[in-house]
């Protein structure tokens, strides 16, 4: 085919469509921004010329749907079309007005190219996420193209759509991260918007940057903002409620004259984005952080826990079931996340007169998580430290009696209970028990997964990380969903005392990954492993021949600071009696209490159970698969050196390694 490539000046519609009617040409490739222009040319300036076309290929951002309506209504042959640097094209090039099959929503994988497409982490039951990798001519390796894609239901082995890249994600100060792309490309299939950016880096909570499709007036700033509220609105019924964009406040407007930078391929160049209106940024969170909720009436303080009980009934956009919630509830034990811990904050700022913006911390209800926690501080009692807390959980949990050993007996067959199989660690611990000839059954104590069967929970687990387990392991596991915090793991009398009689094997290893958690925060955790210590033991007494083994997966964070205490590089593997040897957050706290509970198990309790902890480091890329959750600090590092064609200079790190 002969190519016509116009000077790069030749952006507008009219210009576009004189070019096409002066050169003859039979086809186009252009950007969905080009696309969207012309639609709003009067239709018969397009209409036929458009529709006579072989096909136009479109590719470097979503197509609007009000756009892609409007042309596909005049039967504009439209092709969604996908590729990358390093590969070249991923989609062929055809005249779709034939196939009967083909929706332009999605760009159909080339044959013949050695293309793989796998099921990753995240996304629903209803709309998984994959990733593309491919092997470049030249290459020796493979290269995965970063977009995640979603698949076309009816054609789900070879038409897909890209939803953004790995690197389009935002971390919040949670930790929390955020796929930006569907809240984007929602708001901007409004006529009303021309752009729409989700930003939030580093913050509590996201905020949208607005461009108008039309100019806006400054005092015309509030109704226009009231106009796409709904649409945000519904967008945020879309994802999770951490990336919700939580009140008007958190909308930003630029005029509809503003270049939002983009990259050559037309999607939005989110770094530039950042740098370029930071400023207007650090207004919204500076308004978020005074906002004012003018509905708010000051709490009881007479009956101040009942007063705030009510609050996060009534006011919040959470929704938890009343009779799970009391005052030494915790909160996110209970499902709170940290959008939903910032309104809490901002309610008890409008509502209590001595609190404000400035004397309140941003972590408040994380460094108070229980009603009754909030209320003492609201009173202005004072708080303890983290290690008196230490030591009275300690006192609380641990046992303390010493009691002589005894010979264990051993079994051939093992039957192992385990928590946290469903994760990175614990989806491969299973597949290597299923494995293990001496292991006959695995009976899994997974978090209730909603919409999932526990079958469904774990066999998706164990999917997305690319581990295949044949039907004979398959068929050694069982699943039960349940929250181990409660008495008895949770189980029904049935279920635990079919445990108590055939459990061999105990590993615990579910685990929050929350560093914003505080150590009171973890008390749940304390429940569960006391019921775990109580299950080993029941196990004995049912079968006194049997001494069962319990192990838990502790952390290096427990140790973090022994190195700078002690000035020594090696940390032993030593029970660590020094509280200060922890790192300073919640979670390496939690995990050395666990610790202390089973020092203590293993000392009072020897004649009945082996109580065992493990401390692990980072967890790699998987061998055989290499897969690694790309969002985690360590890959990030080897992407972006790899990107930018140097290595950190950091003592210690080797190079040879890379």
């Amino acid at each position: 085919m002969t190519l016509c490539l116009p000077v790069s000046n030749v952006t507008s519609a009219p210009a576009i469509i004189r070019l096409l009617e002066k050169s003859g040409a039979q086809s186009l490739m252009t950007v969905p921004s080009i696309l969207e222009d012309i639609s709003l040319l009067p239709i018969t300036a397009w209409s036929t010329l458009l529709s006579s076309l072989k096909f136009i290929a479109f590719g470097g951002g979503p197509l609007k749907e009000s756009v892609g309506q409007t042309l596909a209504k005049e039967k504009v042959p439209l092709l969604n079309h996908y590729g990358a640097t390093e590969v070249g094209a991923l989609a062929p090039i055809f005249s779709p007005g034939a196939d009967k099959s083909y929706d332009y929503h999605y760009f159909r994988l080339r044959q013949d190219f050695n293309l793989s497409v796998r099921r990753v982490e995240g996304g629903t039951e209803e709309q998984p996420l994959f990733k593309l990798t491919a092997n470049p001519f030249g290459w020796d390796g493979v290269f995965e193209v970063q977009d995640n894609l979603v698949c076309n239901p009816h054609y789900p082995n070879t038409d897909f759509n890209a939803i953004g890249r790995n690197d389009d994600l935002i971390v919040l100060s949670s930790g929390e991260k955020v796929l930006p792309n569907i809240m984007e490309n929602f708001v901007t299939q409004s006529k009303l918007v021309k752009v729409a950016v989700v930003f939030g880096q580093n913050q509590f909570q996201v905020g949208l940057l607005v461009q108008p499709s039309y100019e806006v007036f400054s005092e015309d700033e509030e109704a226009y903002i009231d106009k796409i509220w709904p649409i945000v609105n519904e967008a945020n019924g879309m994802v999770d409620q951490h990336a919700q964009v939580a009140s008007k406040k958190a909308i930003a407007l630029v005029p509809a004259n503003t270049v939002v930078p983009r990259t050559d391929k037309g999607s939005i160049a989110r770094k530039e984005v950042n740098s370029t209106f930071e400023h207007i940024f650090a207004q919204v969170f500076k308004d978020l952080e005074n906002e004012d909720d003018p509905s708010s009436t000051a709490l009881n303080m007479e009956s101040l826990e009942e007063s705030l009980k009510e609050l996060v009934l009534t006011r919040l956009s959470w929704k938890v079931v009343p009779k799970n919630l009391d005052y030494e509830s915790d909160l996110f034990e209970l499902g709170m996340d940290s959008l939903q811990a910032l309104q809490l904050r901002r309610f008890i700022i409008s509502s209590v007169l001595h609190f404000n913006v400035d004397n309140t911390p941003r972590d408040l209800v994380y460094q108070n998580p229980t009603i009754h926690a909030l209320a003492k501080v609201i009173r202005g009692d004072s708080a303890s430290t983290f290690d008196d807390e230490i030591e009275q959980f300690c006192q609380q949990y641990v046992p303390t009696a010493s009691i002589a050993s005894s010979k264990n007996t051993s079994t051939s067959k093992r039957v192992v209970v385990i928590t946290g199989a469903t994760g990175g660690l614990g989806a491969y611990v299973l597949t290597q028990l299923a494995n293990m000839d001496s292991v006959v059954r695995i009976i899994c104590l997974n978090r209730e997964k909603a919409g999932f069967t526990p079958e469904q929970q774990q066999a998706d687990a164990l999917k997305s990380k690319g581990i295949n387990v044949s039907e004979f392991a398959w068929a050694k596991i069982d699943t039960i969903q349940t929250d181990t915090s409660k008495a008895n793991l949770g189980l029904s009398a049935r279920q635990y005392l079919e445990l108590q009689c055939m459990a061999t094997h105990i590993i615990h290893i579910a685990w929050p990954m929350d560093f914003n958690r505080r150590l009171h925060s973890f008390e749940g955790q304390f429940r569960t492993m006391k019921s775990m210590i109580e299950l080993a033991r029941t196990c004995h007494a049912e079968r006194p021949a049997l001494k069962p083994t319990l192990l838990f997966i502790s952390s290096i964070a427990v140790v973090g600071q022994y190195p700078k205490l002690n000035n020594e590089t090696i940390v032993p593997e030593t029970a660590m009696a020094d509280p200060r040897c922890a790192d300073e957050f919640g979670y390496a706290k939690a995990k050395l209490v666990c610790e202390r509970m089973i020092e203590g198990a293993a000392n009072t309790f020897n004649d009945e159970i082996n109580a065992k902890y493990v401390r692990v480091g980072q967890l790699t890329g998987a061998e055989g698969t290499g897969i690694w959750n790309p969002t985690e600090h360590f890959p990030s590092l080897v992407k972006s050196s790899k990107l930018i064609g140097a290595l950190p200079d950091l003592q210690g790190v080797s190079e040879t390694f890379f």
